[in-house]
């Protein structure tokens, strides 16, 4: 058999007092092999400590002893025996030897620490030993090699005492025989004596560890065995004495070592992050500060290696590097990138230490680690402003490089995009009506890495304010505009950001002669971004060079191209597109409009609009249009055009010179509305015929089933001697079948009724609706003894009766669904997103095969025979037409044997 050695680092002053104990000094593990073993086994035991280490105890213990032994150890671990008993062990030479045992179990080291003494007691005759010869007597007593003494139980007297006896109190024969018991004690043990020896009764029950004083003073610690004998006509007590100064001494000092390990451990662990793996990486022990920040339990990570916490940041270079120094016996140093549970990143500055055994292999490493993110986060921000520094000279020199300041934006917009690692960066000009004020922008620049290009988006030109009020509104206060876009409350601008794959946004504005010019906006469409405040800072400077910039070289050159970039949107707009004036003669007229209404721009430009589209002055376009004109108002609507058939979409905004109208086809999305409504009204009726069929059925069926029940109740009770067991039982069976029947019946009127609720909504209390369900399964569990949990819950605005009963249905199964015997724990919890609340009921039970998901879902659909498990089938198809009709969803994850877990949303 292999040994796998154990080896414990002691502080030095407990390695020389092992080295120099008399009695042996040992650690054994829970398996009971020796680890570490003092030097004194050589003496005692014949054995060197290194070929203990590793070898089982109980192969040491002489057979008569070992089974009794083992029993006392595991009493001991459990805390229900005093860690003193003795035995026999047997010697290398095969000598036997008593020996007598102090053990204790750490239940943190998992090790019994133990001092093993010869005792090497011999017995003396329980007969008078005046009865002895004088030869027997000398023998028995005087010269035996174990101190003994014997002192008058009446007057406590010392009558008699032999040569080891005198040799270990330091007194003469004659000075030692006028002295009383309570002479060789100290003073304050002297009341404890005394009252042992006031009667034969308490002396039986006196303790065996006593603290006794030479001659000289000196204290020691003797193991005394005593018994009541009858010597020289006098009631006496003969004890025999053994010193166990040493193994105390070494005793109090195991328990000082250890808790200098334990203080030691208890100072690392509350300053350091600590890990123990065995020799494959696994982790065994972390310490609560590792969990803290971590923010996974112990029982996460015992079990797991340190891949749990890897954040990806390293390469596995890195890894291989660190772990070939560990295997080698080296430290090991560094600083690491780890990711908690939640997501969030930290950093910490390790030592990695291994335990070597005898042949010098890592057989356990340790880790020790202290958290640096702050630090790591100070030097990030000395780099991160170092490099933004260095963009604001290279940006103020670009443009005061170029003549042409779109060049020289294009050219510093990469310089930007780079040095805050954005995905794309654009710039807005605003545009203004000079009557109403309205305010409309357009996308001028761009530049862009790996995002899709949006400088040609028709949608970006000449976008009216309204439209993009989130930001705009703080843009025209001077104001930052940042947002995590899935966060954002669900407007315009959300769908606009969500169509350009955008996930998160900085804009800043452009303000010249304290005008809103226009602004830049920077995306990452890449991440959930939270921008740093000295980078707002840095482009917010950046910003502001840039109007500098176009304040210098805006002129002619920049309102001609201004009106040509204007041209080029109106003709590429992805909407159809089309000007009036006020007089209604139509000024543009873009491609999407001659494609949708099938009239050239030549036909139509510099005519009145009503002179060709005679044909819809009754209709609402006109009213609509004349309502945006004469009231100056944004005007939306919908409308069917009978000369085309087709429905159209129309946005309306004034301007000073007229109307700019919008609009485009959307006849196949009313025609799927329209088929959607036929659709809803057919399944509104189908719906409501199913539930009066259901009704009906139910009770016109119910009526039967009863009749057939009394008559069978009946033919039993009349007819009962007259039926053998035979007709009993087809009795049973016809009467189980009628009630599984109205059962049946009972759950498809439920199922009928699912979604026909006449209560309004309102606001429920989430533990009180299940304080409610728990109570109506109340006997059930009482008899299962089901334990019902669940966290803290939101209050929500919804239908009381409907969730109450889909909460009823899904704790009834996790109740009914369990293996025999077993005890249900139920657990129910959520979580909230933007749109949705999620609950999930868990349970312990049988469990469902992934094969069965779907069906289960399904009316009627059982998977288990009724003599197994009672039910309908009913119970999980009413649950999916509840979460339906709620808006939700609903759905199963589970294994065969090992529980499952319902989840379902609701709707906010």
């Amino acid at each position: 058999m292999s040994k796998e050695v154990m080896k414990i680092k002691f502080p030095g002053v407990f390695q020389k007092m092992m080295n120099q104990s008399m009695d042996v000094i040992c650690a054994i593990d829970e398996a009971g092999n020796f680890g570490e073993v003092s030097t004194a086994s050589k003496q005692f035991w014949g054995y060197d400590p290194e070929e203990l280490r590793g070898m089982p105890l109980v192969d040491l213990i002489h057979k008569e002893y070992r089974s009794s032994t083992q029993e006392i150890f595991q009493e001991i671990r459990a805390g229900n025996e005093k860690g003193r008993f003795k035995n026999h062990l047997m010697r290398k030479d095969g000598g036997r030897m008593t020996v007598e045992w102090s053990l204790q179990w750490d239940e943190e080291d998992k090790l019994y620490y133990g001092v093993a003494r010869d005792v090497g007691e011999k017995t003396v005759p329980k007969s008078s030993l005046e009865d002895s010869s004088e030869e027997s007597y000398r023998y028995l007593f005087m010269d035996n090699p174990s101190p003994m003494v014997i002192w008058d139980f009446n007057t406590q007297k010392i009558i008699e005492g032999n040569t080891k006896a005198l040799e270990m109190y330091g007194y003469s024969r004659e000075e030692f025989l006028q002295l009383d018991i309570r002479d060789i004690r100290p003073e304050e043990d002297i009341p404890l004596i005394e009252a042992f020896a006031q009667s034969e009764e308490a002396y039986s029950k006196i303790q065996p560890i006593w603290r006794h004083k030479k001659k000289n003073g000196q204290l020691m610690y003797v193991h005394a065995t005593s018994q009541l004998i009858d010597f020289r006509a006098r009631r006496a007590a003969l004890v025999h004495l053994n010193d166990v100064t040493e193994s105390i001494k070494a005793e109090e000092g195991l328990q000082k070592a250890n808790k200098i390990i334990s203080d030691y451990r208890f100072s690392l662990d509350q300053s350091s992050i600590v890990a123990i793996t065995d020799g494959e990486g696994t982790i065994i022990h972390a310490n609560d500060i590792f969990c803290t920040l971590s923010k996974y339990s112990k029982e996460e990570l015992i079990g797991q290696d340190h891949r749990i916490i890897n954040s990806g940041y390293h390469d596995r270079e890195f890894f291989r590097n660190m772990w070939s120094t560990i295997a080698r016996g080296e430290v090991w140093r560094g600083e690491i990138r780890n990711q908690a549970k939640d997501g969030s990143l930290y950093w910490v500055d390790s030592t990695i230490v291994p335990f070597l055994d005898k042949n010098g292999i890592p057989y356990q490493y340790m880790s020790v680690r202290f958290e640096i993110t702050a630090g790591k986060k100070f030097e990030e921000d000395i780099l991160i402003k170092s490099k933004l520094l260095s963009a604001i000279a290279e940006v103020i020199s670009t443009l005061f490089q170029y003549e042409d300041w779109e060049e020289a934006l294009d050219k510093s917009f990469g310089i930007v995009g780079e040095a805050v690692s954005v995905d794309r960066v654009y710039y807005f000009e605003n545009s203004f009506d000079p009557i109403t004020g309205e305010g409309f922008a357009s996308q001028r620049l761009e530049w862009t890495t790996t995002a899709t290009s949006q400088i040609d988006n028709p949608e970006l030109q000449n976008l009216p304010f309204e439209l993009v009020a989130d930001f705009i509104v703080p843009l025209r206060k001077r104001q930052a505009f940042k947002a995590i876009v899935s966060q954002m409350s669900e407007t315009h601008t959300k769908e606009m950001l969500l169509a350009q794959d955008i996930q998160s946004i900085l804009v800043l504005p452009i303000c010249i002669q304290n005008h809103f010019y226009g602004f830049i906006g920077f995306d990452d469409c890449k991440k959930e971004r939270e921008w740093r405040e000295d980078e707002i800072s840095f482009l917010q400077t950046l910003t502001s060079k840039l109007a500098s910039a176009i304040e210098k070289r805006q002129g002619d050159f920049a309102l001609k191209e201004a009106y040509a970039e204007k041209s080029i949107i109106l003709e590429s707009i992805g909407d159809a597109f089309f000007a009036v004036d006020k007089s209604w003669t139509v000024t543009y007229w873009n491609k999407k409009a001659e494609t949708i209404l099938g009239t050239n721009k030549e036909e139509i430009i510099g005519k009145n609009l009503w002179e060709v589209y005679n044909d819809v002055m009754d209709s609402p376009f006109y009213t609509q249009y004349s309502k945006a004109l004469h009231k100056n108002e944004t005007v939306h609507f919908e409308e069917f055009y009978p000369k085309l058939k087709i429905w159209v979409e129309v946005s309306v905004y004034p301007s000073p010179s007229g109307l700019s109208i919008y609009f485009k086809d959307v006849s196949e999305r009313k025609n799927n509305e329209e088929k959607l409504k036929r659709i809803n009204k057919e399944l509104a009726l189908s719906n409501s015929e199913l539930e009066q069929f259901a009704f009906v059925a139910s009770h016109d069926l119910q009526e039967p089933l009863r009749m057939i029940t009394s008559f069978l109740a009946q033919l039993e009770r009349k007819y009962k001697d007259l039926l053998d067991d035979k007709g009993k039982r087809y009795i049973h069976f016809a009467s189980d079948g009628a009630k599984r029947m109205r059962l049946i019946i009972l759950d498809l009127l439920e199922y009928s009724r699912v979604g026909r609720t006449e209560e309004d909504r309102q606001l429920i209390n989430l533990e009180a609706l299940l304080k409610e369900v728990v109570g109506l399964n109340r006997k059930i569990m009482q008899e299962k003894k089901a334990k019902v949990t669940w966290e803290e819950f939101p209050e929500l605005y919804t239908f009381k009766s409907p969730l109450r009963l889909l909460f009823q249905n899904l704790i009834s199964n996790a109740l009914k669904y369990q293996y025999k015997e077993a005890v249900p724990v139920i657990n129910i919890s959520y979580e909230e997103t933007i749109t949705d609340w999620q609950f999930v009921v868990s349970d312990n039970g049988i469990g469902i095969d992934s094969e069965y998901f779907e069906k289960i879902f399904t009316i009627f659909q059982r998977l288990h025979n009724k003599d197994e498990y009672s039910g309908t089938g009913v119970g999980l198809a009413i649950c999916k037409k509840l979460v339906e009709n709620f808006g939700g969803e609903i759905w199963v994850e589970s294994e065969e044997g090992k529980g499952s877990k319902f989840y379902f949303t609701l709707p906010k």
